[in-house]
C-alpha cells in the first residue's frame, strides 16, 4: 500500500490527515467511517460554535427568530415572500395570522382580470354621507354599525324620510321635503285617504313632474308600496295633487335619501 492510500485510510477512521496537521473525528454508518463536521462561524481569528442557541448569521440578521419575539434574537424561521421579483417579509398580525390585502385600493381603477379578496363591509350610520366612487371603480360594501349587511331596498335608519299633509283645496302640497343638494328621496309608499263625498284622482308630483296617479274614491283611501322605489330628482320635493278640491284629503309618504 502507498503512502497516498495509507493517509487515505487512516483519514477516514479519523486518525490522520494528508496535511499532517488536522485531526478528523468520524461517524460509522453501515461499518463506513464517515468525517463530522462542526460548522462555526466568526471573523478572522475568532470562533463561534453554531448551535440552536445561537444560529448562523447572514450579515448582521440571524436566520431565526422566535415565534412573538423581537426580530435580531431567539428562534423562529421568518416566512418572505416574492414581491415584484424582490423578497420581503410576509407580515402577520397581532393573532398571528398572515395578513393578505387586496392590491386594489377603494375609488380605484378594478382591472378586468382583477378577483376580489375581502368579504367585510364598512359600517355607515347614513350612507347619503358616503362619497360616491367612479363608474367601474371598486367598492366596499356597506353595513349598519351592527354589522347588519345594507341591500336596497332596504336602508339605514338615519336614510328614511317621511311625510303628512292634507288639503282641502286641490292645490298641489308638499308632503315630503327637498333634501340638501346632490340628495334624492326615493318613495318606497304613499297612502291617500279621502273623507269627502267626492271621487277624486290624485297626482303624486316630483316637484311639479307628475310620477304617479291614484285614483281616490269618495270616503274611501288607497295605499300602495313600490316594488320599486320611485325615484325622485335630487333637492326637489315630493308633492301630491288632488283632482278637485276634497275636505279632506290626507297623504302620507315614506321613502329614503339617496345620492344616486
Amino acid at each position: 500500500m502507498s503512502t497516498q492510500d495509507n493517509h487515505y485510510e487512516s483519514a477516514k477512521r479519523g486518525l490522520y490527515s494528508p496535511h499532517g496537521n488536522v485531526v478528523w473525528g468520524s461517524d460509522n454508518v453501515s461499518n463506513i467511517q464517515y468525517p463530522r463536521v462542526k460548522i462555526v462561524w466568526g471573523a478572522d481569528g475568532t470562533v463561534n460554535d453554531a448551535s440552536a442557541s445561537a444560529p448562523l448569521p447572514v450579515g448582521n440578521t440571524n436566520v431565526e427568530y422566535a415565534q412573538s419575539g423581537s426580530i435580531g434574537s431567539g428562534k423562529g424561521v421568518l416566512v418572505m415572500t416574492n414581491v415584484g421579483g424582490s423578497a420581503t417579509f410576509a407580515q402577520g398580525d397581532a393573532a398571528g395570522g398572515l395578513m393578505v390585502s387586496g392590491t386594489i385600493a377603494h375609488d380605484a381603477a378594478d382591472g378586468s382580470n382583477s378577483n376580489p379578496v375581502k368579504v367585510g363591509a364598512r359600517a355607515s350610520t347614513a350612507l347619503s354621507g358616503l362619497t360616491l366612487v367612479a363608474d367601474a371603480d371598486r367598492t366596499h360594501l356597506y353595513a349598519g354599525i351592527d354589522g347588519v349587511l345594507i341591500v336596497r331596498p332596504h336602508c339605514n335608519l338615519e336614510d328614511i324620510v317621511s311625510g303628512n299633509a292634507t288639503n282641502t283645496d286641490g292645490a298641489s302640497t308638499e308632503c315630503i321635503a327637498a333634501q340638501a343638494s346632490g340628495i334624492r328621496t326615493c318613495l318606497m309608499s304613499v297612502t291617500l285617504a279621502n273623507s269627502s263625498a267626492t271621487n277624486i284622482t290624485v297626482d303624486i308630483k316630483d316637484g311639479t313632474t307628475v310620477k304617479w296617479t291614484f285614483p281616490v274614491p269618495a270616503s274611501g283611501g288607497v295605499t300602495h308600496t313600490f316594488p320599486i322605489p320611485l325615484r325622485g330628482t335630487a333637492a326637489t320635493a315630493w308633492n301630491f295633487d288632488g283632482s278637485a278640491a276634497a275636505t279632506t284629503l290626507t297623504c302620507s309618504m315614506i321613502g329614503f335619501k339617496s345620492k344616486v
